[in-house]
């Protein structure tokens, strides 16, 4: 029997939840920019995180930090600082620059938090996923 799927719309929330509580880890002077939502992709999608039914939310936000923010002491201390109830998911790809993945045990919500200086401007990537959901009422 296949398992009920939580709805789009509580998942999209609880994703922005999970990455807000990164943000409020932050500078107060940092500035929180998110990119345009994106529709749901699909589950059944080859690339897909379930590969099942249903569809996962991405949410994506730019966060300029103050100048002389530590972004990868913060990155690499992060997932002791969120504690308990966070995993770190071990990452496919070496990047040269800090990031970090990690997983919300009580939604399965993964947060990935990346350097994304450029230049003088220091600045996070904050991208978080959704597990699958339905997109129908």
């Amino acid at each position: 029997m296949a398992r009920d799927l939580p709805t789009y719309d509580a998942v999209s929330s609880d994703t922005r939840a999970a990455m807000q509580t990164v943000v409020d880890l932050l500078p107060e002077a940092s500035v929180v920019t998110p990119r345009p939502e994106q529709e749901p992709y699909p589950c059944d999608d080859p690339v897909g995180v379930d590969n099942k039914r249903g569809a996962f939310y991405t949410g994506n936000w730019d966060i300029t930090v103050p100048a002389g923010f530590d972004i990868e002491s913060f990155v690499l201390a992060l997932p002791d600082t969120l504690g308990e109830g966070w995993d770190v998911v071990p990452s496919q790809i070496p990047v040269g620059y800090a990031t970090v993945d990690i997983l919300e045990e009580a939604t399965s919500i993964v947060v990935t938090v990346s350097d994304a200086s450029e230049g003088s401007t220091a600045s996070l990537n904050i991208m978080g996923m959704s597990p699958c959901a339905t997109t129908s009422s």
